[in-house]
């Protein structure tokens, strides 16, 4: 049985090393002739085209005045390499009275290259309406500061963090409904993938 073990180990790590091998005459094959496909395999922001962003968003005084923890989502285009915009919406829940909102909005967003190639910073902006449960319609809008980790060919780690102003929600009195009355200023958090 030993032996057996042992003779796995060894074929396993002999077609680790061919493949290595194979890999890197492969690389030395192409890296004369096609230079620009080597480099956009692992170029860190997409290139012009369709691209998207699914994260989850927590805002420091949300619409209603308390924590807001929800989802959003934003697809659009990217220009030139470095600049993006689109639009997107999302779901924002109040934690705590468990009223929630929609926001709907345009973003954009520009990237900067990194010497490091790992780590991308952006600033982005985001600006349009919120469709509360109680309340009616609003504004939401963030402005951000973040980076974009590449984690492969499309696919990246984003984090933003920024300041964001929206309709401010209030009540009355206990079990009053609520009413849209001015603006809240308070801070967004963002993590999620960019693809």
């Amino acid at each position: 049985m030993k032996r057996f073990i042992l003779v796995a180990i060894v074929a396993i790590v002999g077609q680790l090393a061919g493949i290595q091998a194979q890999n890197a005459v492969y690389d030395m094959a192409i890296a004369p002739k096609d230079t620009a496909r080597v480099q956009s395999v692992h170029d860190p922001i997409p290139g012009p085209g369709y691209a998207g962003a699914a994260s989850l968003d927590i805002l420091a005084a949300g619409p209603y005045g308390n924590t807001a923890i929800g989802a959003t989502t934003g697809h659009g285009v990217m220009f030139q390499e470095r600049y993006y915009f689109g639009a997107g919406t999302g779901f924002l829940h109040d934690t705590g009275n468990s009223k929630w909102a929609i926001p709907v909005f345009a973003e954009g967003r520009i990237y900067f290259k990194s010497a490091s190639r790992r780590i991308y910073p952006n600033i982005g902006i985001r600006a349009g309406g919120l469709i509360a449960q109680q309340g009616g319609t609003g504004f939401y809008s963030t402005l951000t500061a973040g980076v974009r980790v590449p984690l492969g060919r499309r696919l990246g780690l984003i984090g933003e963090v920024g300041p964001q102003l929206s309709s401010k929600y209030v009540s009355d009195g206990y079990n009053a409904p609520y009413h849209s009355q001015g603006t809240r200023f308070g801070f967004a958090i963002r993590v999620g993938l960019s693809f």
